[in-house]
């Protein structure tokens, strides 16, 4: 418990100061979490995605996630889950100067995804594989701990196509929260 309070002192009494100039490495990540209802299906879905991003110019980095997920489809007799894993590019923008110790961001991805998808209640139970892809927009504010860490939360909007399987477009809104280690020669 000690070492734990040591380390959270250490972490917000550090100088406040971002790390998003040029030639600056992004390494990080984040985690959500949704959940849809209506009267004949419920969704639950989490997703972990680590990343690693290089500042080309200051406050602009462009760099490469990795995502894992699993989803949860519940409607009458019925059960389904899939399990997801998906890479792709992404791209992010600070919007405020790098001193300050709260920042606001927006963040576009491409995300290539592969699904193992299995009905675990049924009276046919059915297993199959597919692919597809999901653009997403994401925004919201990184609080810099310390010059090397930041926290933050995100909002945002993702348009999901599985094209290969069926004509589905699915739209939805994301929450997510993120922890993200700026590393460079300050």
């Amino acid at each position: 418990m000690r070492n734990t309070l040591a380390l959270l002192f250490i972490i917000f009494s550090s100088k406040g100061f971002s790390q998003i100039d040029k030639n600056q490495w992004l390494i990080g990540g984040n985690a959500s979490f949704s959940y849809s209802q209506s009267k004949e299906l419920k969704i639950s879905e989490w997703q972990i995605s680590p990343a690693a991003g290089y500042f080309f110019m200051d406050k602009f980095a462009g760099g490469l996630r990795l995502s894992y997920g699993s989803q949860t489809r519940t409607w009458s007799s019925e059960k389904d889950r899939n399990v997801s894993v998906s890479f792709g590019p992404f791209l992010r923008y600070y919007f405020l100067p790098k001193e300050q110790k709260v920042n606001l961001f927006a963040d576009v991805e491409y995300q290539f995804s592969r699904v193992k998808d299995k009905n675990i209640v049924s009276a046919y139970p059915s297993s199959y594989s597919y692919s597809y892809y999901e653009m997403s927009l994401m925004a919201g504010p990184a609080f810099f701990i310390n010059e090397h860490t930041s926290l933050e939360f995100t909002f945002g909007y993702s348009y999901l196509s599985r094209g290969q399987i069926d004509t589905t477009v699915t739209n939805r809104l994301k929450m997510g929260i993120g922890l993200q280690i700026h590393l460079g020669n300050h």
